[in-house]
């Protein structure tokens, strides 16, 4: 039977709908590349109302498109709310997350079963035999889950009801799923987890993520030429318990994912947020003043309960002065069971519509910005598999986050390392030129 998984939402769900893929692999099912396949799973998300109204519409094109498959909804939306999942056979079955690494031994279970609590997988399900538990499957960038839960509760979140506590993968595994990745031809690796910078404080010994960066220099050796490792999303203070790990380990991608949330500290209390403005730019400076070239994202929420039009302004000049390269912005979205949904002063929906929308203009500026700086330096730049669909030019992703365009004819190989220089746009998509270098 052939197999096809759809994933939307964070890295995180990216590692394990590889891990679901390596699974269905290893128990003897095909990956669909045409054809119709007999088993559909949608990973879904459910970080916004906006997620759970696009995962149902993505089930009801999958029905359309592959009638005769069988269709699972798993994640995050299916461990809130499995039953609206099934509503109408959206969905066969629907798994919380706990039961993402069971999915092989459950394709025979019957339709309308929503298994949510408890489960049998854990957050870290073994690896099938011979498959790297996240084989990338196609793509050249692998992602390893490491961390799973949330030990915050900031007040506008659900994640921390759907995934539980803060739980580590122990650092014998960690080292061992990057050792099978690198064996397996990886020249990037990307440690995801919900709560990344709380990986290992649930070990004992005095783990921590910059103990773990340690080991992997001291056990695995990377060659930063030939593999390199990229983070996703830390907060400030965890960020900056890490600076001296970007200072010595060359093979970290220079690249930091910092979501701020608001550049007010009246909303970012209201928010329960652990950091202030001061101190988020005390991080993200420090970074851009030690790593020439880094690239810093952030995400921002637009339209808080009791965000004042003064309270905006001053966040939006808050954030034009920091040394960001990308935003990530969504309008505030009311999650039922989060002390945000019910709080007073919520900013009515076009009015957070229009600040996220300045708030996104903001954003072409400041990647302009961060773009025009990196056109004088060398980056080292992974080829990509895919081929840019207007062109049939291989993409390239640089180390600190920028796509590029290969040359026409290039002969770098897909999923390889290379030294290129970045040249402004000279197609008619506005994406940077990236020229190899000897």
């Amino acid at each position: 039977m052939k197999f096809s998984i759809h994933t939307m939402g964070c890295k995180v769900n990216q590692a394990e709908s590889a891990a679901m893929a390596a699974a269905l692999k290893a128990a003897g099912l095909e990956p669909c590349g045409s054809g119709e396949p007999g088993l559909v799973v949608l990973n879904t998300c459910a970080v916004t109302l906006v997620a759970e109204k696009e995962a149902r519409r993505i089930l009801r094109r999958l029905r359309r498109e592959f009638p005769g498959a069988r269709v699972v909804a798993a994640g995050c939306l299916a461990q809130m709310a499995p039953d609206r999942l099934l509503e109408g056979s959206l969905a066969d079955l629907a798994l919380g997350n706990s039961w993402k690494g069971s999915l092989t031994a459950l394709l025979e279970a019957p339709s309308g079963t929503a298994l949510a609590d408890g489960g049998p997988g854990g957050p870290f399900p073994e690896a099938p035999r011979g498959e790297p538990p996240a084989a990338f499957s196609g793509r050249t960038r692998a992602f390893h889950k490491i961390q799973d839960g949330c030990p915050r509760r900031c007040a506008y979140c659900v994640i921390p009801a759907v995934r539980g506590a803060s739980r580590s993968l122990p650092l014998s595994r960690a080292l061992a799923d990057l050792t099978a990745a690198m064996e397996a031809g990886a020249a990037e690796a990307v440690l995801t987890g919900i709560h990344l910078g709380a990986w290992g404080a649930d070990l004992g010994g005095g783990e921590s993520l910059a103990s773990l960066l340690d080991a992997v220099a001291r056990d695995l050796r990377p060659d930063p030429g030939r593999f390199r490792l990229r983070l996703s999303s830390l907060e400030p203070g965890e960020a900056m318990a890490l600076l001296p790990a970007f200072r010595k380990h060359a093979f970290l991608a220079p690249h930091l994912h910092l979501p701020l949330q608001a550049g007010s500290d009246r909303v970012l209390r209201a928010m329960c947020r652990p950091y202030t403005a001061a101190e988020y730019r005390a991080a993200a400076e420090a970074f851009a003043g030690e790593l020439p070239g880094v690239s810093i994202g952030s995400d921002l929420i637009a339209g808080f309960p009791g965000e004042t039009e003064e309270d905006f302004e001053e966040g939006m000049g808050a954030v034009r002065s920091l040394p960001l390269s990308y935003l990530h912005v969504f309008p505030f979205s009311e999650r039922p069971g989060t002390p945000a949904a019910g709080l007073p002063g919520q900013v009515p929906p076009r009015e957070r519509r229009r600040r996220a929308a300045l708030l996104k203009g903001l954003d072409r500026e400041i990647r302009a910005r961060f773009l025009e700086k990196s056109f004088a330096l060398e980056h080292l730049a992974l080829a990509e598999g895919g081929l840019h669909r207007d062109t049939g030019r291989r993409r390239a992703l640089t180390g600190n986050y920028l796509h590029a365009l290969l040359p026409e004819g290039s002969d770098a190989l897909p999923g390889r390392l290379l030294k290129v220089r970045l040249s402004p746009s000279r197609n008619l998509w506005g994406i940077p030129e990236a020229e190899p270098l000897p």
